[in-house]
């Protein structure tokens, strides 16, 4: 039997997952709603396959599952999110992903991505498949804030939920000096010109959640 953890902030959508699992047999041995309470869970609990999402209220998922790769957890973890696969896919795969499936997706895509991966592969979308394909061909980043660095990224979707710089600072552990920093890389890359610019364009691309 397979043990199954999941970290999502929405108990419907834990629960229903959790019973779709269920139903292959699976035993789901812990639920968090929490950044903090999953990354727990996943260092004391033995298990199978985690399913990982995105947006937590104490924490990006992708930030959790970056250290908890650096500590040494290997287990498979498959992400689903809100957002477009072709948006965080990249990301997702960088922290140690070996799955994303969207929050849209069917029933059937969502058991046989946990299948895929619990079985050693990984698992993506045809959508991000395609991305994939497109920017092999291209050989050059399918979006601009592709090109921006992990810290990077995780300063514009701070930015871009409205976050304040000394904000940031606080909640990745560095000056506001530095928040200034990575905000000029940041205008630079994106060929922007004001936080506004920035929150407009991770919003049209569906970066963060409104």
């Amino acid at each position: 039997m397979s043990n199954i953890i999941i970290i999502d902030d929405h108990p419907m959508l834990r629960n229903g997952i959790g019973q779709l699992f269920q139903a292959q047999g699976w035993s789901v041995v812990a639920e968090a709603g929490t950044a903090a309470e999953g990354e727990k869970l996943l260092y004391t609990k033995t298990w199978d396959l985690a399913v990982l999402d995105i947006h937590l209220p104490d924490r990006n998922g992708l930030e959790m599952l970056t250290d908890i790769r650096g500590m040494g957890i290997s287990g498979p973890v498959l992400v689903h999110s809100m957002l477009p696969d072709s948006t965080v896919g990249p990301r997702v795969f960088k922290a140690g992903g070996n799955g994303l499936v969207n929050k849209g997706c069917s029933p059937d895509e969502l058991v046989s991505a946990a299948k895929r991966v619990m079985a050693g592969g990984r698992y993506v979308s045809a959508e991000f498949a395609d991305v994939l394909a497109g920017t092999l061909v291209s050989n050059a980043p399918a979006h601009p804030h592709e090109s921006l660095s992990d810290r990077e990224y995780q300063v514009m979707c701070h930015i871009a939920n409205g976050k304040t710089p000394k904000q940031i600072a606080e909640n990745i552990g560095c000056n506001v000096n530095t928040i200034s920093t990575y905000r000029s890389r940041i205008l630079q890359k994106l060929k922007l010109k004001t936080s506004m610019d920035i929150m407009r364009y991770a919003l049209t691309n569906r970066l963060v959640l409104i």
